[in-house]
């Protein structure tokens, strides 16, 4: 047994069975009208059923599928309007609450918003389901970060709450706290060639330092718009998350197929704003990069989080650490860091 969270009174073994049913449940429901596709994120092949061509849409945040490969995981997206699955929920409170055992993975929200993620890791099938019959916009732009959570658990693969942007297959991995300049640095390089692996949420290699993207996503705050004026072509969504205006981003609209990828990281660059007019970096430590990567990871992939520290110290050993004033001057990022690269 792994970690869990239920109610005090529903057996976890019956909190178990209930949400296996409740995947189960939602698959059958799957009429003429869904939609299906292969997909992959990060290393995983995986294969996507929508209730309808309006969910399939909202979700189309996803990389090309692996040539040749089988499906890791499928993915049912449905919602109340086509299947009921809130009874399987044990356990109602305020924030989210998880189970995660050997049997399965579930992950709910049941208070402003109605959200369940469950992976029945025996069928090798996943359901994200919207209570409400609609599609949140933060959710659109990491809809599965959930189940390749649990997914990947037994790799050495783990998603981190950061970006990563790449030259000529170095990467440089950016983790800190929100306002930082992890957005700002990340589609800055973008524009300017770099490949991007993501801004929000990134799968590293905990053995490998490899990076791959979960997602085509990116998640601009309102008050960054006029610095990158021409990137909101590609908005998909405005969310409104902890009251905080952000641009959900869809950067297959804004940047070519093979700049969506990773890379080996180089280094791990801690964002911070000291006040400088350009880029400038300085040493940083390994528990600064403990402190920047661990609440945020273990807040929005809950579950196994000993298992989750473990590989994200790992991942701090993979590479040198720095922190990063991005500057006020975001133009000059990309030559900075391409710069910076050269001198490791």
């Amino acid at each position: 047994m792994l970690t869990t969270s239920v109610g005090p009174t529903v057996p976890m073994a019956t909190a178990s069975r209930r949400f296996s049913a409740a995947v189960a449940r939602a698959f059958e429901s799957l009429d003429d009208g869904a939609i299906e596709r292969p997909a992959r994120s990060g290393p995983l092949a995986l294969r996507l059923h929508f209730a309808s061509s309006e969910l399939a849409d909202a979700f189309n945040v996803f990389l090309p599928p692996l040539p040749g490969s089988s499906p890791v995981l499928e993915i049912c997206f449905t919602t109340s309007r086509y299947v009921n699955l809130s009874d399987a929920v044990p356990q109602r409170i305020a924030g989210h609450a998880a189970l995660a055992n050997d049997d399965v993975y579930a992950l709910w929200q049941f208070d402003s918003q109605h959200l369940l993620h469950i992976v029945d890791f025996a069928s090798r099938r996943a359901v994200v389901w919207l209570g409400d019959d609609f599609a949140p916009a933060w959710l659109c732009s990491r809809p599965i970060l959930a189940p390749i959570h649990a997914v990947l658990l037994r790799t050495p693969w783990v998603p981190l709450h950061g970006g990563a942007v790449s030259l000529n297959g170095r990467t440089l991995l950016l983790a800190g706290i929100g306002r930082a300049g992890k957005t700002t640095a990340a589609l800055a390089c973008a524009l300017a060639g770099w490949d991007y692996a993501g801004d929000d949420f990134v799968l590293v290699n905990s053995q490998t330092a490899l990076v791959e993207p979960l997602f085509t996503s990116a998640r601009l705050r309102n008050d960054l718009s006029s610095v990158f004026p021409g990137i909101l072509d590609a908005r998909a969504e405005i969310s409104h998350e902890d009251g905080e205006v952000r641009h959900e981003l869809r950067m297959e609209h804004v940047l070519q197929p093979d700049q969506l990828t990773g890379g080996k990281a180089a280094a791990l660059l801690l964002p911070r704003r000291r006040g400088a007019e350009r880029p400038e970096f300085e040493p940083a430590r390994p528990i600064d990069a403990f402190n920047a990567l661990l609440t945020m990871t273990v807040t929005l992939t809950p579950g196994w989080p000993d298992l989750v520290s473990k590989k994200l110290m790992s991942v701090i050993g993979l590479a040198p650490i720095f922190f990063i004033d991005t500057g006020a001057t975001p133009n000059a990022i990309p030559d900075a860091f391409a710069e910076f690269l050269h001198r490791l």
